[in-house]
């Protein structure tokens, strides 16, 4: 599928690719900030990416995680994985015949971790909840980040996260300074010429604004969670 996909182009820029709203995009953006940072969303290419569901979204019954579109159109590697989820995202009409709406589940879950519900974007009470007390209502996909970001005090939880976004927004930065020349292309393989990261460049302004509304919520955070 990756080396075939429409003879390794797309007609659009990733933003434009993408069928949704521009709220629902950086919803996206915003969700798998606050997904990836406590360990509730995976990004190994190289088998389904899976993100545990919210429960205050979900029904109490079923917290299994849920699973993107496999394989991915673009062969990328972890620090790229996020475009190329948005970039499989039109792969999920192909499954509506049989899944119908669920076909769209594990999007619905990105979109609501960074949903903004009015104002300023406030982070989802579970993980408000995971910052005061160290125990989190849902259970981590990748245990490895979660360890790396949990702390014994609430201080210390919040100075890992704090520490995981200015990394990201850091490396977002020095990629915006990197212009698209133009002959940037899909190799028969599913990879990206000159490397994976011309995705991430594609809507690396968006990213930024994205991760920078997270670190701001973050920093910002009142003690009242979000209903």
């Amino acid at each position: 599928m990756q080396g075939s996909f429409w003879l390794y182009r797309r007609a659009r820029d990733l933003k434009g690719f993408v069928p949704v709203p521009n709220e629902v995009f950086m919803a996206f953006l915003r969700g798998f900030a606050v997904a990836r940072m406590v360990g509730c969303i995976t990004a190994d290419p190289t088998s389904p990416v899976q993100i545990t569901p919210l429960p205050s979204s979900s029904e109490p019954d079923d917290m299994r995680p849920l699973e993107f579109p496999f394989p991915l159109l673009t062969a990328v590697d972890p620090s790229n994985i996020l475009p190329a989820l948005l970039e499989a995202f039109p792969l999920c009409f192909g499954r509506v015949p049989t899944d119908r709406h669920k076909a769209f589940k594990a999007y619905e879950q990105l979109y609501r971790y960074g949903q903004k519900l009015e104002g300023d974007y406030r982070l989802p009470r579970e993980v408000l909840e995971y910052l005061t007390t160290g125990a989190i209502p849902m259970e981590p996909v990748d245990r490895e980040i979660f360890s790396r970001m949990s702390g014994p005090s609430e201080e210390n939880r919040s100075e890992n996260l704090i520490g995981y976004l200015e990394i990201n927004l850091a490396r977002l930065s020095t990629l915006s300074g990197r212009a698209l020349t133009g002959r940037e292309h899909r190799r028969g393989t599913g990879s990206i010429s000159p490397d994976a990261s011309v995705l991430t460049i594609e809507i690396c302004s968006h990213l930024i604004e994205a991760y920078q509304e997270v670190y701001n919520s973050l920093v910002n955070r009142s003690d009242v969670p979000v209903v």
